[in-house]
């Protein structure tokens, strides 16, 4: 180390340096190495090259991409027993000397360099094969720097694994076992078939496409990664379809039983055509993992017997165009293939929760988790909804304008994922349908607290042990912590807050209420009592919540399923507040969404089923 950047210099004229490092973990197909560097003018015999190394195995066994002043070149290459063999090379002025910024991004056995920011070019390899079979990515390899006669000068390093964070990563095992995952038959026969997911072509056809439906209206973004994983077996080809915009215009990654082949391809209105292959046996209806790994224009594709130690066949390919900004799902080819398992992961934007999402949690497992419970209902949660704006009204709190945030605001009953209760988002209060599975204590008198013993303070009260309300959650706390999300307050951690109805989690049998309320109120009769029609007809339930989703793609993870009622749940609900009294809100909601670029085929996308919400 010198004044703070790492100088990698040969030890004698003529002869390679390289410095490689740990990394503490297996790297994934994708990832990034980038760092600053330079080197030394050309003199006294010396040349002036600075690389990167990644597959490092031993001094005369690795890959390298990097700049070399003494031509002005940027390379990529590899190193065996002759030497540093380039590979590719591009014309770059390079001054010894001055730094430049170096992105290796690195997709299973493809490389693309970028310097200062600008793509050069992308190169494939050959996948690293060892005695026993076994093929190899160019993750496999530990990861450094170094120079060939030279003295390199690096600064500000870093190995980038990616996607840095996973918004979105479901596997459906068939039939309907994940809240994220699910498919839209486009072409061919598709059914569920004893846990698996069978496919065939149909009569005067040569394949079968299922879509991945994942809420999205768009395809992903174009800088977004995508990696597709299926266990399936077929009699002839099948696979994994991608960048998919019309049953034309395709990209695919198959095993052939008859070709013996593992297969990257693409297909347009002249018919199909194979761009990259790797030979490998293939038996007809026996179970294999695929996996697809797609970034910018690269695609790696990887495959072995189901349950197989190491991967048996890699093949990459590049492509002029990026690859995820279409749809994606599964393919058969010229007879049946059957899927027992497919996963999808990506780190696109859209899936990624807002900053201010937050879940009001369960504090516990339930404590009686085989307890039958009813799923709640509209009829159920409205006067609840009516007595939580009445007790915040009681609160020292409370000003009408916290009244008028609650214009527009709707209630909506789903079964969230994990132990979340509920949660806000724009203006849609979502209620899970039994409480995380603690099931709900839905109060007919909710004024009153008559199932509740205060704890020490007016705001804390604790279920009686043989009232309906111990061992089950709180409704009308949930609805009042959610209303607290409607008038402007974040959530607060429990174990270090002392305004408990904003507390982000909650305790079974605990009732929360907003400071300086009291219990026991009897409102009944008086002119302040309120209420509101805050729940949608039973006729637009399933519209609404798609859109919620539609236009927070994130929420696909969260969402498992949507409540159904089968009456009219507000028929018997008014408003008896004067409407002079309400004041009008500004609050509009502007969910948004992202679009991926324009299709280099058309500009239309595929319908790929858009239901915002899981099965």
């Amino acid at each position: 180390m010198e004044n703070g950047a790492l100088q990698v210099t040969a030890e004698s004229l003529g002869g390679d340096a390289a410095s490689v490092f740990h990394v503490d973990e297996v790297l994934p197909a994708y990832f990034e190495i980038q760092a600053t560097i330079t080197m030394e003018k050309p003199t006294a015999g010396w040349k002036a090259n600075s690389y990167v190394i990644f597959d490092y195995y031993s001094p005369t066994d690795f890959k390298f991409a990097g700049l070399n002043a003494s031509i002005d070149k940027i390379q990529i290459g590899h190193r065996d027993e002759t030497g540093w063999i380039v590979d590719v090379q591009d014309n770059m002025k390079i001054k010894p000397g001055e730094f430049y910024n170096i992105l290796v991004a690195i997709n299973g056995t493809t490389v693309t360099v970028l310097a200062n920011n600008k793509e050069y070019f992308t190169h494939t390899f050959a996948p690293r094969v060892d005695q026993y079979g076994w093929v190899y990515g160019l993750n496999s390899g530990m990861v450094g720097f170094g120079s060939d006669n030279s003295r390199g000068v690096y600064d500000n390093i870093a190995v980038q694994i990616l996607p840095p964070e996973i918004t979105l990563e479901g596997t459906e095992e068939f039939p309907d076992t994940d809240g994220v995952v699910d498919f839209a038959p486009v072409t061919g026969l598709w059914q569920d078939n004893g846990g698996r997911y069978d496919g065939a072509v149909e009569s005067g056809s040569d394949r079968g496409v299922s879509l991945v439906d994942l809420g999205l209206s768009h395809g992903l973004e174009i800088a977004s990664v995508l990696e597709l994983q299926a266990t399936f077996n077929t009699e002839n080809k099948g696979g994994l379809i991608f960048d998919y915009y019309d049953e034309d215009n395709f990209k695919f990654a198959a095993i052939s039983a008859e070709s013996n082949q593992l297969i990257i391809g693409h297909h347009t209105s002249r018919g199909w055509s194979i761009d990259a292959t790797y030979d490998m046996a293939i038996e007809a209806g026996t179970d294999y993992d695929l996996n697809l790994s797609l970034k910018g224009r690269t695609v790696n594709a990887s495959v072995k017997a189901a349950n197989a130690q190491n991967w048996q066949g890699m093949v990459g390919y590049v492509y002029n165009a990026v690859t995820v900004d279409g749809a994606s799902g599964l393919l058969t080819k010229d007879g049946s293939s059957s899927f027992d398992a497919v996963t999808v992961k990506t780190n696109d934007p859209a899936f990624r929760d807002p900053d201010d999402a937050s879940f009001l949690k369960a504090a516990s497992t339930p404590t009686d988790p085989d307890e039958e419970m009813n799923a709640l209902t509209y009829d159920a949660l409205d006067p609840l909804i009516n007595a939580a704006v009445n007790r915040w009204t009681e609160s020292t709190l409370f000003d009408e304008d916290m009244l008028a945030r609650l214009d527009g605001v709707t209630f909506l009953i789903a079964d969230l994922e994990g132990d979340a209760l509920a949660l806000t988002v724009d203006d849609t209060v979502i209620i899970d349908v039994n409480a995380a599975g603690h099931g709900w204590f839905v109060d007919d008198a909710p004024y009153q607290d008559a199932e509740f013993i205060p704890q020490g303070n007016d705001e804390e009260l604790a279920a009686k042990d043989t009232s309906d309300a111990y061992g089950d959650m709180d409704l009308l706390t949930v609805v009042m912590h959610e209303l607290g999300h409607v008038f402007g307050y974040q959530d607060l951690d429990a174990q270090n807050n002392d305004f408990e109805i904003m507390s982000d989690t909650l305790d079974e049998g605990v009732r929360y209420l907003p400071e300086d309320t009291f219990t026991d109120q009897t409102p009944a009769g008086s002119d302040s009592l309120i209420s509101l029609d805050l729940t949608p007809h039973e006729n637009t339930v399933d519209d609404t919540l798609n859109s919620l989703v539609n236009n927070n793609p994130w929420l696909i993870k969260y969402l498992v399923d949507g409540a159904e009622e089968d009456t009219d749940p507000n028929g018997d609900i008014v408003v008896v507040v004067p409407e002079e009294e309400i004041l009008q809100s500004d609050n509009t909601d502007s969910g948004t969404t992202t679009g991926g670029s324009s299709d280099p085929v058309n500009d239309s996308q595929p319908d790929s089923g858009g239901k915002g919400k899981k099965k």
